[in-house]
């Protein structure tokens, strides 16, 4: 599976295409179903934030829905954010959020994803993490698995705002160059 061919799909769902959507479903769930269950840590808040994934998709389809990212990350964007809003309601609701500390691993090795595209994206990703700064990368871990805001990050590390920002904006630096040159 190509990010082309999901651009494809996503083409289609933006013309109405329920076909298409069916087929997105099968191409991407595992991956996606794969992340919410690591960032939510509950099979069935991950398995109604998948289903509110896709009707997300299919309501917000449009000609111009990825603004220049890839497919892939506007869906893994957009599943991240539902997962953030979920693990922010059940926090006000429940005063729950006792999320894993280290996951980033687990989610880009995960071996129940299909697709030989995907699995290169991951090993790619886990790669460039993997060679980081240890403190980089747990700062993008917090961030974007734990779901937790610069203000979140500090507290938990004992750090200064402005220092977890600069560790933030280094450590997304840090991939974005990593992933630039294994282009």
């Amino acid at each position: 599976m190509l990010d082309r061919d999901l651009e494809i799909l996503l083409e289609r769902i933006a013309d109405r295409d329920e076909d298409a959507l069916a087929d997105l479903y099968d191409k991407t769930n595992r991956l996606l179903f794969s992340l919410l269950l690591r960032m939510l840590g509950d099979t069935a808040a991950a398995e109604e934030t998948l289903k509110n994934v896709y009707v997300e998709i299919w309501e917000r389809s449009s000609p111009n829905q990825l603004q220049n990212s890839s497919a892939l990350s506007w869906l893994i964007s957009m599943t991240r954010s539902l997962a953030v809003k979920e693990v922010r309601f059940r926090e006000n609701s429940h005063n729950s959020g006792n999320l894993p500390e280290s996951i980033c691993t687990e989610v880009v090795q995960s071996q129940n994803i299909e697709g030989d595209f995907i699995l290169e994206r991951q090993k790619l990703v886990s790669s460039v993490l993997n060679g980081m700064p240890p403190e980089h990368r747990q700062i993008l871990e917090l961030a974007y698995f734990s779901c937790l805001n610069k203000k979140e990050i500090a507290e938990r590390l004992n750090q200064p705002v402005e220092k977890v920002q600069m560790l933030l904006q280094s450590g997304m630096n840090d991939l974005r160059e990593g992933l630039r040159l294994s282009r």
